[in-house]
């Protein structure tokens, strides 16, 4: 029994607000990267731009994206994702949070427009898509955004995979072994251990390439092994978030697999 999009897709959003509330105390607490002297100073980043150069439109992004600005942008999307959360376990209408959100995310990604990586854009996938849904609240919509995120999450990992397929390091067995022997997603202590077992590293790289260029497959599995599937996919990305720190990859990935249950559901039963 498939039950209402409505409660995946608010799963959905509930677990990657948790992310998002997690990634933005990240960059309060690193809030002297984002100073006048930091590496990521908006007077550094609006060099890239000629629109800047407008006295208006910059004397704007100053206020908006300068140090204060950002920092209480960053603050109120906090704020309005609890509000956020509290409004879907409430069942209440968030709309106007949401809104708000999606506007905070949509400005961090115009500030810094270099560095975001695959949870970033599956973050404001998430979020967009169910801002979309909600702005009607007509079950269809719903629905196309839980198959949407569902679908857009199983292609990640199947491209994710594929691609691996194409470098050197994957195909000889090694890359995870030389993922980890970097100084900032490193890890000395287990890039030693591998080092002295390369069938593990080898087990571990080649894995990684089956379960992601594979993941799509597991769609079409019985509920009983697509949890499983999910389940080896909630380790692994916890791995990742333990060992490198890559900790918005795990909340922004895990969440959406409410969507991707959802989306097997609607595949099996059109089967």
């Amino acid at each position: 029994m498939i039950l209402s999009p409505y409660f995946y897709l608010h799963l959905t959003i509930i677990i990657c607000s948790i992310g998002l509330i997690i990634a933005s105390l990240e960059i309060i607490w690193a809030k002297e990267d984002y100073s006048s002297r930091g590496i990521l100073s908006w007077k550094i980043l609006r060099l890239r731009s000629y629109l800047f150069k407008i006295p208006f439109l910059l004397h704007v992004s100053d206020f908006v994206f300068g140090e204060r600005g950002f920092l209480f942008l960053i603050k109120l999307r906090i704020l309005t994702l609890l509000i956020l959360i509290y409004c879907i376990i409430t069942d209440i209408d968030f709309r106007i949070p949401l809104t708000i959100i999606v506007i905070t995310i949509l400005s961090s990604n115009f500030r810094s427009t270099f560095g975001c990586d695959g949870s970033d854009q599956m973050v404001t996938i998430v979020f967009i898509s169910s801002w979309v849904a909600s702005l009607t609240g007509v079950k269809s919509l719903y629905s196309s955004a839980a198959l949407f995120v569902g679908c857009q999450a199983s292609l990640s990992y199947a491209v994710s995979g594929v691609t691996k397929i194409f470098g050197e390091y994957w195909r000889h067995g090694t890359a995870v072994r030389e993922i980890l022997d970097n100084q900032t997603y490193g890890n000395r202590k287990i890039v030693l251990l591998l080092k002295h077992n390369l069938w593990v590293t080898r087990f571990l790289t080649f894995g990684t390439i089956i379960l992601e260029s594979l993941f799509p497959l597991s769609l079409f599995l019985p509920n009983n092994f697509l949890l499983i599937v999910l389940s080896l996919g909630v380790c692994f990305h916890a791995s990742i978030a333990l060992v490198m720190g890559l900790n918005t990859f795990f909340w922004a990935f895990t969440s959406t697999y409410p969507c991707l249950f959802y989306t097997s559901q609607v595949l099996k039963d059109l089967l």
